[in-house]
């Protein structure tokens, strides 16, 4: 099992490097990484792109693999498969954006659980107000969304699996917060620090 962080994006929505913006005396990004850190995740690969110096000093202290996406403004997709890259032959993996600091160390256990479970294809998050992140790929799934094309088509492929190849792993507090805009950002800090989640899964 092995985390993967999509830190690659140019933040346009947001007109500066969102994964650097300051969260709790540090930034987004570290907040990120030392969530996934706390959790059961025994390694954690971090993938660059835009303002890689920066965002990688930002999380030089910690214990992750940091891999740069010369290829970031190809989107989510090319970050994905630079991260796959790197992962070997795990047998699979969490993914976590670095736009999403409310993902709490539990909901990261509750979906290492759902593997340990059931050995899913691939698992979601599922949240009151519907499916979010993170996601958990099987190898096999990974492998699959290697050659995807297109805006979502991550979860057009999770969406479209046959019934019963993706769980759903229920967590009873609000979907973490997607930093995308100023807006969201202020909305984030009104909310920070958010209760924790139990997970559950169906």
């Amino acid at each position: 099992m092995v985390g993967i962080v999509l830190a690659a994006g140019a933040a346009e929505r947001m007109g500066r490097p969102k994964q650097l913006l300051p969260l709790a005396g540090t930034t987004l990004i570290d907040v990120v990484v030392q969530r996934a850190l706390a959790s059961r995740l025994p390694r954690l690969v971090v993938v660059t792109g835009a303002s890689h110096t920066a965002v990688a000093a930002a999380i030089a202290p910690r214990n992750v693999e940091i891999v740069h996406n010369a290829s970031y403004l190809e989107g989510n997709l090319s970050s994905l498969r630079a991260g796959a890259a790197a992962v070997g032959d795990a047998e699979a993996v969490v993914i976590l954006l670095s736009d999403m600091p409310g993902v709490a160390p539990e909901c990261i256990n509750g979906m290492i659980e759902a593997w340990d479970r059931f050995h899913p294809w691939a698992a979601v998050a599922s949240y009151p107000e519907g499916e979010g992140h993170p996601l958990l790929l099987s190898r096999t799934a990974l492998e699959r969304s290697l050659s995807l094309e297109g805006p979502k088509a991550l979860w057009r492929m999770l969406r479209l699996a046959p019934h019963g190849e993706v769980a759903h792993v229920e967590f009873d507090t609000a979907m973490p917060i997607d930093v995308d805009t100023p807006h969201d950002y202020e909305v984030l800090l009104g909310a920070w620090p958010r209760v924790e989640t139990r997970p559950g899964s169906r």
